[in-house]
Protein backbone atom coordinates (compact mmCIF):
# COMPACT_ATOMS: atom_id res chain seq x y z
CA UNK A 1 0.00 0.00 0.00
CA UNK A 2 1.27 3.35 -0.79
CA UNK A 3 -0.06 6.40 1.08
CA UNK A 4 1.83 9.83 0.91
CA UNK A 5 1.01 13.66 2.80
CA UNK A 6 1.66 16.18 0.11
CA UNK A 7 1.71 20.24 0.63
CA UNK A 8 2.32 20.87 -3.62
CA UNK A 9 2.26 24.19 -2.87
CA UNK A 10 6.04 24.35 -1.36
CA UNK A 11 6.47 21.12 -3.22
CA UNK A 12 7.34 18.37 0.22
CA UNK A 13 5.77 15.23 1.25
CA UNK A 14 6.25 12.11 3.15
CA UNK A 15 5.08 8.93 2.05
CA UNK A 16 4.91 5.59 3.44
CA UNK A 17 5.06 1.88 1.58
CA UNK A 18 3.37 -1.34 3.43
CA UNK A 19 2.07 -4.43 3.11
CA UNK A 20 -1.72 -4.34 3.85
CA UNK A 21 -1.67 -7.99 4.84
CA UNK A 22 0.72 -7.26 8.00
CA UNK A 23 -1.12 -3.85 8.78
CA UNK A 24 -4.95 -4.19 7.40
CA UNK A 25 -6.43 -0.97 9.18
CA UNK A 26 -4.52 2.50 8.17
CA UNK A 27 -6.38 6.11 9.23
CA UNK A 28 -5.61 9.14 8.59
CA UNK A 29 -6.03 11.79 11.53
CA UNK A 30 -5.63 15.79 12.16
CA UNK A 31 -5.52 18.69 14.58
CA UNK A 32 -6.20 22.06 13.19
CA UNK A 33 -6.00 23.88 16.68
CA UNK A 34 -5.45 27.63 16.08
CA UNK A 35 -1.62 28.47 15.07
CA UNK A 36 -0.83 24.52 15.46
CA UNK A 37 -1.44 21.85 12.48
CA UNK A 38 -0.93 18.78 12.20
CA UNK A 39 -1.48 15.54 10.49
CA UNK A 40 -0.88 12.12 10.76
CA UNK A 41 -0.64 8.63 8.46
CA UNK A 42 -1.22 5.41 11.07
CA UNK A 43 -1.73 2.12 9.89
CA UNK A 44 -2.45 -0.30 12.50
CA UNK A 45 -3.83 -3.56 13.48
CA UNK A 46 -7.14 -2.45 14.65
CA UNK A 47 -9.96 0.15 13.35
CA UNK A 48 -10.14 3.58 14.63
CA UNK A 49 -12.91 2.31 17.32
CA UNK A 50 -9.68 1.02 19.40
CA UNK A 51 -8.95 -1.92 20.68
CA UNK A 52 -12.13 -3.12 22.87
CA UNK A 53 -14.55 -2.92 20.04
CA UNK A 54 -11.94 -4.84 17.59
CA UNK A 55 -11.24 -7.53 20.79
CA UNK A 56 -15.27 -7.68 21.38
CA UNK A 57 -15.56 -8.62 17.26
CA UNK A 58 -12.84 -11.18 17.99
CA UNK A 59 -10.81 -8.95 15.35
CA UNK A 60 -7.52 -8.23 17.54
CA UNK A 61 -4.96 -9.65 16.82
CA UNK A 62 -2.32 -10.75 19.74
CA UNK A 63 1.44 -12.31 19.71
CA UNK A 64 1.64 -14.60 22.57
CA UNK A 65 4.93 -14.11 25.01
CA UNK A 66 8.34 -15.10 23.11
CA UNK A 67 6.30 -14.56 19.33
CA UNK A 68 7.63 -12.13 16.80
CA UNK A 69 6.58 -10.10 14.03
CA UNK A 70 8.07 -8.70 11.25
CA UNK A 71 6.70 -5.21 9.14
CA UNK A 72 8.07 -4.09 6.09
CA UNK A 73 7.64 -0.35 5.89
CA UNK A 74 9.42 2.28 3.78
CA UNK A 75 9.60 5.76 5.13
CA UNK A 76 10.59 8.66 2.78
CA UNK A 77 10.84 12.26 1.58
CA UNK A 78 8.78 13.83 -1.91
CA UNK A 79 11.39 16.83 -2.06
CA UNK A 80 9.92 17.93 -5.72
CA UNK A 81 7.00 18.07 -7.69
CA UNK A 82 8.40 15.60 -9.66
CA UNK A 83 9.21 13.06 -6.98
CA UNK A 84 5.01 13.74 -6.03
CA UNK A 85 3.95 12.90 -9.41
CA UNK A 86 6.34 9.89 -9.61
CA UNK A 87 5.18 8.25 -6.53
CA UNK A 88 1.49 9.15 -7.45
CA UNK A 89 2.02 7.23 -10.59
CA UNK A 90 3.76 4.13 -8.34
CA UNK A 91 1.05 4.20 -5.80
CA UNK A 92 -1.40 3.92 -8.86
CA UNK A 93 0.34 1.07 -10.58
CA UNK A 94 0.90 -1.11 -6.89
Amino acid sequence: MHVALVNEAIPLGLYLIYRQEQLPYFGQWKMLGQGTYVAGLEPGNCTSEGRAISRARGELEYLEPGETRRYELTLGVLASQREIADFEVQAKVK
